[in-house]
């Protein structure tokens, strides 16, 4: 555990964003904030909600869900340190990403920089961070709560093959 772990957290969404990318990690940090208090601004490039479903190309009868944002980018706090940016149509993820990226892992970890490899990976990459930052008891006891099996092999991604 950091003897001053992060509690200011961002995340970043954009029209079709990936619904699991944002709810799983952020269903984690729901429940870690009951014991560490912290801090969630959601940004966008305005206020208005952010739906799941992409604004291009939309799918006749796609389900989808909004999140309102509670802050622009332009307005920001400036003094957030966890950014989470989901994947999902219309990210970049493969340029945000690339000098940190290593196809068959699930998750990577350089420095201060943490990518997961897909939807549900995102899931078991906030749990690593969140025993990186807290330690290992916290993420298994926050995993448990949420009854999460977490897979803590950051190089074991059963999907990295999968086209």
């Amino acid at each position: 555990m950091l003897p001053n772990p992060p509690t200011k957290y961002g995340v970043a969404l954009f029209s079709g964003f990936q619904a699991l990318d944002v709810f799983g990690p952020l269903d984690a940090l729901n429940i870690l904030s009951a014991s560490t208090p912290l801090n969630l601004s959601i940004l966008s490039t305005t206020l208005s909600p952010v739906s799941t479903i992409p604004i291009k190309d939309p799918v006749p009868g796609f389900i989808g869900q909004r999140i309102v944002p509670t802050h622009t980018y332009q307005d920001a706090p400036k003094d957030i340190e966890v950014l989470l940016v989901p994947g999902g149509e219309g990210t970049r993820d493969a340029e945000l990403t690339q000098p940190v990226w290593v196809r068959h892992a699930r998750w990577v970890h350089d420095g201060n920089i943490w990518t997961s490899s897909g939807v549900s990976a995102g899931i078991d990459m906030i749990y690593a961070f969140i025993a990186d930052q807290y330690g290992q008891e916290v993420a298994e006891s926050v995993a448990t709560t949420s009854e999460y099996s977490r897979n803590p092999d950051s190089m074991n991604d059963p999907f990295s093959g999968l086209a």
